[in-house]
């Protein structure tokens, strides 16, 4: 079997720890990945802290591009997690999660229609209003195939914070990589932070997304 031919498209994992910085109605959103892996990295003495009772969920998707009446196979989902035993609020730097959709706080699907002609570009974008102070120390776009870049900016002063762009794998032609950002920008309260997403517009593309997933720690250093 290709390495190809099941493959994880997404996944986005939940706690029922806390709710959701962004969308309250929601069980918060600490990790995610889809076809471009990319590492998440925390570093420094920044964490995003865990319970020893916190519950734990996932919502995947995985893709089947084997030809029909293919026998069915068992495939499994593997993660790798560093952690540090004994992190406290006090010796660690607690981040929290911030979860920006381009389609808001529902269905993170939406269709590029594709009737642009060669070259053209589709834009979808969303402002997020920073809930809290604090400081950002890294980020990671999530886009689908057809997908060109995805880019996080500050809205005042207009000031770009982290633009990742797509590259692709020739056979099949999947995405392949999205770059991420470490960062350790300000956040303010009450600023807009609007995420856009850039996708191909020379042919249709369902059912695509355009996610940024950043962290930020309440402090000021």
């Amino acid at each position: 079997m290709s390495p190809h031919d099941i493959h994880l498209h997404h996944v986005v994992m939940t706690t029922t720890a806390r709710q959701d910085a962004l969308c309250p109605a929601r069980a918060e959103r600490f990790i995610g990945s889809g076809m471009e892996r990319t590492p998440i990295t925390i570093w420094g003495p920044y964490a995003y802290m865990v319970g020893a009772n916190d519950g734990w969920g996932s919502i995947y998707h995985l893709m089947n591009d084997m030809p029909p009446g293919t026998p069915a196979k068992t495939v499994y989902i593997e993660y790798t997690l560093d952690y540090q035993p004994g992190a406290t609020a006090a010796n660690s730097r607690p981040v929290t999660p911030l979860f920006m959709d381009v389609t808001g706080c529902g269905n993170s699907t939406y269709d590029v229609p594709g009737n642009g002609g060669p070259g053209s570009v589709h834009t979808k974008s969303r402002t997020w209003t920073s809930p809290a102070d604090g400081m950002a120390v890294f980020a990671a776009g999530h886009l689908h195939d057809g997908g060109i870049d995805i880019s996080l900016k500050e809205n005042t002063p207009g000031a770009p914070v982290c633009t990742g762009t797509a590259s692709y794998h020739h056979n099949p032609h999947h995405l392949a990589t999205i770059n991420p950002c470490i960062l350790h920008n300000k956040v303010v309260a009450g600023r807009g932070y609007t995420v856009t997403a850039r996708y191909d517009n020379s042919r249709p593309w369902e059912d695509v997304m355009g996610i940024v997933l950043a962290y930020a720690w309440p402090g000021t250093q």
